[in-house]
């Protein structure tokens, strides 16, 4: 996982990371009702056109985003 700055109120990215990481833990401790509640809030949060999807997307873009110099 890569790091990066976070703001833990706003962060979209920080959030679904966060989330996967918890969902994996509840994958290996075999907690099925866990599982169902994370895969449920990932599916209802993150899903079609909700902001955090669309914040997460723009996150995505800016973190992969290579080879922008700055103009001055």
């Amino acid at each position: 996982m890569a790091k990066f700055k976070h703001n833990k109120k706003r962060n979209s990215a920080f959030l679904y990371e966060i989330l996967i990481q918890e969902l994996t833990k509840a994958v290996l401790a075999q907690n099925k009702k866990l599982q169902e509640n994370i895969t449920n809030l990932i599916k209802e949060s993150f899903s079609g056109n909700s902001n955090l999807y669309l914040e997460l997307k723009f996150y995505r873009a800016l973190a992969k985003t290579e080879g922008v110099g700055v103009l001055t």
